[in-house]
């Protein structure tokens, strides 16, 4: 193939195409050194039963980004992957891998998807802990068993954490504080956001937690450190036992994009501040117990979806 002749090769995206059978074998041997980039999702290679993944891809070391998820690989994931020292972005979702356990470490990771059907299993991956400049970490709809570690936690630069649909079992503790049982959260959600500092979505929809929505959340050192550049843009609580009023300062810093808090007992007005909120494109509080007037300057801003069905609110359109 004249691909492997371009010794030179530096980035190679070959995504979302209708690219099919095996890969060879040689396929890192030959693609030479230079490449810091393979991009070839969303194609449709079909594996070998002696694994899919070439092994020879561990000689490409400069590699820093690899993409294969969306194709129809199986087999195991080569252990001899951990050799690319210099990967910090490893896509391997959507693939019909034999079940096993992910064995190399990538220490300078930054963003890992393995999640939907890469059939992870055993505990959580102990290996995790050792990559500090890890950014997302997707391991969703896997088969993984045991519990979130609390050193999770101290990934300080983690933005988005998936692990919804594995087997996981146990409490999750953050900072010493138990929140989950079976992983259908109970209680009251802890006051630690302070501490997630690089935070920019909260999902916790579709649980039992009760109490109020933390003050904390609208202190996230994203809000405090980065001014009106916060990245803290969304948040979704819907259908849970959530009650007392919705925080001042959501959009205290003119950032915040997103609110959806469906299905739970909120009561009190919609705080003006963030009826006002310039950025604000989401606003869904269907089915509470809120009350007093509907604020006009709702009307004033560009938001793109606003549903409020099912409240006790008062006034005029």
């Amino acid at each position: 193939m004249e691909l492997y002749r371009c010794s030179a090769l530096q980035y190679l995206d070959l995504s979302w195409n209708h690219l099919g059978r095996e890969l060879p074998a040689y396929t890192g041997s030959r693609l030479g050194v230079n490449l810091t980039t393979l991009a070839l999702s969303g194609n449709r290679f079909n594996g070998t039963i002696l694994g899919t993944i070439p092994a020879s891809l561990s000689s490409l070391q400069n590699l820093q980004n690899l993409k294969m998820d969306d194709n129809k690989l199986i087999g195991i994931v080569p252990a001899k992957l951990n050799k690319l020292m210099r990967l910090q972005t490893l896509w391997l979702a959507y693939n019909p891998f034999a079940a096993g356990e992910l064995l190399a470490s990538f220490k300078n990771l930054t963003n890992m998807t393995l999640g939907s059907a890469c059939k992870l299993i055993g505990d959580f991956l102990r290996f995790v802990a050792d990559m500090p400049e890890l950014e997302v970490l997707d391991l969703s709809i896997n088969m993984l068993t045991g519990g979130i570690p609390p050193w999770v936690w101290s990934l300080k630069n983690l933005q988005y954490f998936g692990v919804y649909r594995n087997n996981l079992t146990s409490d999750l503790v953050v900072n010493d504080f138990a929140v989950m049982e079976n992983y259908k959260l109970t209680r009251v959600i802890p006051e630690v956001f302070e501490h997630l500092e690089n935070l920019t979505r909260l999902s916790l929809f579709r649980n039992n937690f009760s109490g109020e929505i933390p003050a904390s959340i609208s202190r996230l050192p994203s809000f405090i450190k980065f001014g009106k550049h916060s990245t803290f843009t969304y948040m979704k609580g819907d259908d849970n036992e959530l009650i007392g009023t919705i925080p001042e300062g959501l959009c205290a810093r003119g950032q915040f994009m997103t609110l959806t808090d469906n299905g739970n007992h909120l009561n009190g007005s919609i705080p003006e501040a963030l009826a006002n909120c310039s950025s604000l494109h989401g606003l869904q509080l269907d089915s509470n117990q809120l009350f007093d007037k509907l604020p006009q300057a709702l009307w004033t801003i560009r938001i793109k979806t606003l549903s409020l069905y099912n409240n006790r609110l008062i006034g005029g359109l």
